[in-house]
């Protein structure tokens, strides 16, 4: 609505320049005058109008203030370590909370995460990967890592499983 009263009101501040020129250049008429005063009477009509639009508009969002660098504990070592405005935006972006560790400990910390280790199958002689999941699943149960690879694994229990179905489906000797 307010982009067509400020169109109104910028023909209507248009037109009521074009008459006064006119008004002065002699042509001073009743018309003209009438002319004159409903141009300003619809300026003051369109002005009214964007002072109220304005008015319901809401207020603008509050200015955020400068923000500066955090000094932030590390809950490692203890020590004291600077939370740039860089970095704090940077975790803002991504929906991070404040870090918890400084530079050197959370280094030290992604070292000493587990990761996944190759080994080597005892069936085919091949490497395979023994994630970390897998490894937290084996330790959970009290588990050795596997020896074999998945498709060997797969093959030895298909394999024991034939052989417990032929032992249990051979007739008996009574």
């Amino acid at each position: 609505m307010s982009l067509i009263t400020r169109q109104l009101l910028g023909q209507a501040e248009l037109e009521r320049d074009a008459l006064i020129k006119l008004y002065e250049q002699g042509d001073r008429s009743q018309l003209m005058n009438n002319k004159i005063q409903h141009c300003t009477n619809m300026i003051k009509k369109y002005q009214k109008q964007l002072g109220e639009e304005e008015a319901r508009l809401p207020p603008p969002p509050p200015q955020e203030p400068e923000r500066e660098s955090k000094n932030l504990a590390c809950q490692m070592c203890g020590h004291s370590f600077e939370f740039s405005v860089e970095d704090q935006d940077l975790f803002q972006r991504n929906g991070w909370s404040d870090p918890i560790r400084c530079d050197k400990c959370r280094a030290e910390h992604k070292a000493n995460k587990p990761k996944a280790v190759m080994l080597n199958c005892t069936d085919c002689e091949e490497d395979f990967e023994f994630g970390v999941k897998q490894q937290r699943f084996f330790e959970e149960n009290g588990w050795e890592p596997p020896p074999r690879c998945p498709t060997c694994r797969a093959e030895h229990k298909a394999k024991k499983a034939s052989q417990k179905e032929k032992r249990t489906s051979k007739p008996r000797n009574a």
